[in-house]
């Protein structure tokens, strides 16, 4: 038995047990939020369950205006939206690798 934090013997808790409890998708979790400086306005990365597997989605604000950009707002757009695709990744490789270890 391991000791807690107030000093009463805990049971050991494995890495994957501990991941278990703590993978549990809902609507609530794993929210981010990024201000898109080139088309004002929010996009949201969030999880969603699809098919029973927690999915990351990238949600594009709606906006009401037109927007009107040059060919270097294009760009810097272009690569505002490639970060966000690129966390979208990053995000998703790491529930991947917590979902696996809950498998264990």
């Amino acid at each position: 038995m391991a000791r807690g934090v107030l000093g009463r013997a805990q049971p050991f808790q494995s890495p994957a047990l501990r991941a278990r409890r703590r993978l549990r998708p809902d609507a609530n979790s794993g929210l981010v939020v990024a201000y898109l400086e080139r088309s004002p306005g929010l996009a949201y990365l969030s999880v969603k369950i699809i098919d029973g597997t927690p999915r990351w989605m990238v949600t594009f604000e709606p906006r009401q205006d037109a927007i009107n950009l040059e060919a270097a707002g294009v760009r810097e757009l272009t690569r505002e939206i490639a970060a966000l695709g690129t966390l979208c990744d990053y995000l998703q490789t790491r529930t991947d690798d917590a979902t696996r270890l809950t498998a264990l």
